[in-house]
């Protein structure tokens, strides 16, 4: 449901040139579509895709700009290191304490490549604090940056 949310939000206020949507089960991301379709007219690619085989999440993700990651959190490393070795920045939508530290671990291959990524930190002051010892400002949501993008604090 938050990726479907995210893509209807997308959709209505950013107005993509395309969006894909991945579900490990085909018939969920096919039925996503067809009620984006409904609900604003907007027609959305979908396929059938396991996160955690990088080699086909890679496939799936290559030539798009932006991933949006709404999988179960623990998940969340895998599609940023699949969409990271394609070039593709990443959102982020978890904020599970451990796994977004883990994340954190791959500032410095972001910060090499085109891709960027952001990482939910909002309220978690202990993730704030090593946030800022990773040189990053505070409680602010974090963008890990690459080559090419604004650094952003949101």
């Amino acid at each position: 449901m938050q990726g479907v949310a995210l893509a209807y939000d997308l959709i209505r206020f950013a107005k993509p040139g395309a969006v894909l949507l991945l579900d490990q089960d085909g018939r969920i991301a096919s039925a996503a579509a067809a009620r984006l379709h409904r609900l604003t007219g907007f027609e959305c690619s979908w396929g059938e895709c396991d996160a955690l085989d990088s080699a086909a999440l890679g496939e799936q993700l290559a030539g798009h700009t932006v991933a949006c990651s709404c999988v179960p959190y623990w998940m969340h490393r895998k599609v940023i290191e699949a969409a990271l070795g394609v070039g593709v920045s990443v959102i982020d939508l978890g904020q599970d304490t451990c796994d977004t530290l883990a994340t954190l671990e791959l500032d410095a291959e972001a910060r090499a490549g085109v891709a960027a990524v952001v990482v939910g930190l909002e309220g978690h002051e202990h993730l704030g604090q090593r946030a800022h010892e990773h040189g990053h400002r505070g409680r602010e949501r974090l963008l890990l940056e690459g080559r090419g993008h604004e650094r952003i604090m949101v």
